[in-house]
């Protein structure tokens, strides 16, 4: 392209234009700026057709001078400083962003926002506000079957594909009172379950602490045992139930998969075994995938049980799933598991009874020490996961255990303080969420309480009461604790069954659930309290997990 040629420059006795004559002979208007005194200017130049483009131009630089020059500061200041925000409101700052490894706990209602309408007329269908109706993620035509070793294969679904982290069936909108810490994966925060509540479920911390507690590698050869038979009695869709292990013996009479599912994943991941890491990934693996599939997902949250299952059980049920998906997600080196295990607890959040803060058999009915302690058990593994609890639910169930406790915080009843079973489960429960709640190891009540554990020891029979009651002795130690250990360890791999299909479980009779859940139920009962050397940190320790729990 040929150079174009300078433009002269005008002298400065160049005659002035009629228009230009006008413009300056023009009143100024009351309050008129300068810059409108220069439009004014513009458009008179316009009208008349005077000057030529050179003109034009000139005009225009004149009046930003005059701006300039003529307009007060504050405006000249406060244009500047607008341009400049909207500069830097337009420069991503995601990098710059490092997320804090503290959990924020945000008040919350007691029921959830409205979950987000979607143009998706599929995703649609999904979105249900009544509890009573069963909305549940399609798991089936969105996994590939043949490859069960990513829980992202297994649980991916149609959701932002802006954030491949939070892929789900429906996408919620949490904020501000539900998401977790960021939209980002938690664990690429904390590093997996290495960081959390969850640290001496590693093979190598497995293999320390099980070589002070059980040098003979008795009680792990028959947790090892046990979940050889848990994982053989999983049925074709990757769930469990407790009316349906296959050949063995003793059925029970409840027909409810998600709980069964639910409470037959917690000793894998109690081991360490998750969809990700260990020999089982494609038994675990295909265990959540039932669960995230059949969840109900309403305004409330996400619901874990059948809505056309078993009254009595329902908020068992949900608390026992919801507990094996947050500790599922908390041990994952992914993202996949955090919405739906917050769901789970947004909807334990709802369930709660508003004014004595307890938990019945459906939501917002009462309460009983029972399905409270799965609950309480349920958040608590949210809390270590780092996924959100309101503190208000914490402290509203703190006063459910102050309504049933009796005998100097020492004892506690069923739906009230008279209400005392002989086998004292509910008393185990009691402290137990005591302990969960940030009791003192010195409160005179909790060590009243452990007392009377220790001198009723271990049960024959109640497996639901020695778990319970074997947590609270692990978490308060000392010498209670290792005579507590040696005798319930001892009795459980004497009691195992060790010929037929059924090789590797347990059945005990008469005690609570024995005969509702069956052999499925008891194993995995007996299971759990044999891995309690790891599958949570003791309490009172300075290693444990140090966030507290309803804050």
């Amino acid at each position: 392209m040929a150079p174009q040629p300078l433009r002269p420059v005008r002298p400065a006795a160049a005659t002035v234009s009629s228009a230009q004559q006008a413009a300056a002979s023009r009143p100024v208007a009351l309050g008129e700026s300068p810059a409108q005194q220069a439009m004014q200017t513009k458009a008179q130049q316009s009208s008349t057709g005077d000057g030529d483009k050179d003109d034009w131009d000139d005009e225009e630089d004149s009046a930003l001078r005059v701006w300039l020059c003529q307009a007060p500061s504050w405006l000249t200041s406060m244009v500047f400083h607008m341009v400049l925000i909207l500069i830097l409101a337009l420069i991503p700052l995601g990098h710059l962003y490092e997320p804090n490894r503290e959990l924020t706990l945000f008040p919350a209602e007691n029921e959830t926002e409205d979950l987000n309408e979607s143009p998706d007329e599929a995703i649609d269908e999904l979105m249900q506000t009544d509890v009573a109706i069963d909305a549940q993620f399609d798991a089936k035509d969105m996994i590939d079957s043949d490859d069960l070793s990513d829980i992202s294969d297994e649980v991916a679904m149609a959701g932002d594909a802006a954030d491949p982290t939070l892929k789900i069936a429906v996408q919620v909108d949490f904020d501000p009172l539900l998401i977790s810490t960021t939209a980002a994966d938690v664990t690429e925060v904390v590093g997996g379950f290495a960081n959390t509540g969850y640290g001496d479920r590693n093979p190598e911390a497995r293999r320390q602490l099980t070589k002070q507690t059980d040098p003979r590698g008795l009680g792990e050869a028959a947790v090892e045992a046990a979940l050889a038979w848990l994982a053989k009695v999983q049925r074709s869709d990757g769930s469990w139930n407790f009316n349906d292990i296959g050949a063995s013996p003793d059925a029970g009479e409840y027909d409810t998969a998600m709980g069964a599912t639910g409470l037959a994943l917690l000793p894998f991941l109690g081991a360490g075994y998750t969809h990700e890491h260990g020999k089982y990934q494609e038994v675990v693996g295909n265990g959540l995938k039932y669960l995230v599939g059949h969840m109900g997902v309403t305004k409330q949250g996400g619901r874990l049980y059948e809505a056309n299952g078993p009254s009595h059980a329902h908020m068992y049920s949900h608390g026992i799933a919801a507990m094996a998906l947050c500790e599922a997600y908390g041990m994952a080196e992914t993202g996949k598991l955090m919405e739906p295990a917050q769901l789970s607890l947004n909807y334990i959040e709802y369930a709660q009874h508003p004014e004595n803060g307890g938990w019945l058999y459906t939501p917002r009915q009462g309460g009983d020490t029972s399905v409270v302690g799965w609950q309480i058990m349920a958040l608590k593994s949210g809390h270590m996961s780092y996924l959100k609890v309101d503190p208000q639910v914490v402290t509203k169930a703190d006063k459910w255990l102050d309504f049933v406790a009796w005998n100097s915080n020492s004892a506690y009843g069923y739906r009230k303080p008279e209400d005392r079973p002989a086998d004292g489960a509910t008393t185990a429960i009691g402290l137990l969420m005591r302990m969960y709640l940030g009791t003192p190891h010195d409160d005179p009540g909790l060590r009243m309480g452990v007392e009377a554990l220790s001198k009723a020891g271990p049960h024959k029979t109640d497996m639901y009461y020695n778990y319970y009651a074997t947590q609270v002795m692990r978490h308060f130690e000392g010498l209670a604790w290792t005579q507590w250990d040696n005798q319930m360890r001892d009795y459980l791999v004497k009691e195992q069954e060790r010929q037929g299909h059924a090789a590797g479980s347990w059945m005990f009779t008469g005690g609570h659930g024995a005969t509702q859940g069956g052999r499925l139920y008891n194993t995995a009962m007996a299971t759990m309290i044999l891995e309690v050397y790891y599958r949570h940190l003791p309490i009172y320790q300075k290693k444990s997990f140090t966030h507290k729990f309803g804050e």
